[in-house]
């Protein structure tokens, strides 16, 4: 079954229920150490829209960000973003950015795949758009990740960054007096 598996995932250019198979492999060959076959899902398993949007939708219902329940895989095959706004799915995202990880590199790149399409949520939640510019510059110093990786949360580092002017609190914004 694993041989029919792998030999799938280098055959992916669109969602099926094989995707949902190939991505559930590679994540679970990750933590069983090998972190080969998840970087190799990222690169060829999530080039397209759609996959890059199912893999997305998968994040946000694992991370209770969805309200509905599913019966099947296909809720995540819409091809485009469902109605949730992305602040919790974020949090998840970023409280499992750590060295070591073995899904570092699908986290750092679903992330990276959410600011790209929802930047402005990194509005929401001063503190958390605080803490990831941290977590980025710490993993970056220590991490081993994919090169892939590394340019993905080089620009997650800089979207915040750029955006953290937009975020700071009403009562340090210039202008205004210390109470």
């Amino acid at each position: 079954m694993e041989q029919v598996d792998q030999r799938q995932l280098s055959r992916l250019d669109g969602w099926s229920p094989a995707w949902v198979a190939a991505r559930s492999l590679a994540v679970a060959q990750s933590r069983q150490g090998d972190r080969e076959p998840l970087r190799h899902f990222i690169d060829v398993g999530l080039r397209s829209d759609d996959c890059e949007a199912a893999n997305l939708n998968y994040w946000a219902y694992w991370a209770g960000e969805t309200t509905g329940t599913y019966h099947a895989d296909s809720f995540m095959a819409t091809g485009d973003l469902g109605p949730w706004r992305g602040t919790t799915l974020l949090r998840r995202l970023g409280e499992n950015l750590a060295a070591g990880d073995p899904h570092t590199d699908l986290c750092v790149h679903s992330m990276w795949a959410l600011l790209e399409r929802r930047p402005r949520i990194l509005e929401d939640d001063p503190e958390l758009t605080g803490s990831l510019d941290e977590l980025a510059q710490v993993l970056l110093d220590q991490g081993d990740i994919s090169a892939q990786a590394r340019r993905e949360l080089e620009q997650v580092a800089f979207l915040v960054r750029a955006m953290r002017p937009v975020i700071v609190p009403r009562a340090h914004t210039k202008g205004q007096e210390d109470g």
